[in-house]
């Protein structure tokens, strides 16, 4: 919608500044197109730069891990990045993978009682309505930015390499 609204200003500014007679209004037409011209240029490149008119918004689910082994695969040469395998007690015959990429850490815990996977995700959403206008055409709402993957797991569970 912005682009919409910065073609209208495009060419009102051509057609008030070449069409147009010298007049009062005329500079006064001018001036407001070239300022609203100016102004979507600065709010698409800070939509860019900075995601103007959206903010991030954190979303978090937990599931009850299935007391059977996690299985941890080292990535890389160096091994710094692992993998594990683990089975949500809802969905006992299906094994989950958690890989670690740019936009997802995954991470160990041995705390508590019971096993647990806590998922949380980042994600961009519109600031507020006149953002959801202007930036309807986007795409960038719900834009994934990160997730995090805790397994938390008692001290007695066993980690298969």
């Amino acid at each position: 919608m912005i682009l919409l609204l910065l073609i209208a200003a495009a060419i009102g500014f051509f057609w008030t500044r070449v069409l147009w007679a010298p007049s009062r209004l005329r500079t006064t037409c001018v001036w407001t197109s070239g300022a609203v011209i100016i102004a979507c240029v600065l709010a698409i490149a800070a939509n860019d730069a900075w995601h103007f008119g959206m903010h991030p918004t954190t979303h978090t689910q937990t599931f009850a891990l299935a007391k059977r082994p996690l299985t941890a695969h080292r990535l890389g040469t160096t091994a710094r990045e692992v993998q594990y395998t683990y089975t949500l007690t809802t969905t006992p015959t299906r094994q989950r993978v958690t890989r670690p990429t740019l936009t997802t850490s995954v991470h160990l815990r041995r705390t508590g009682q019971t096993g647990r996977v806590r998922i949380t995700d980042q994600q961009l959403d519109y600031a507020n309505r006149w953002s959801a206008l202007l930036f309807a055409f986007s795409s960038q709402n719900g834009y994934h930015l990160h997730r995090t993957v805790t397994l938390m797991v008692p001290q007695d569970w066993t980690i298969q390499d």
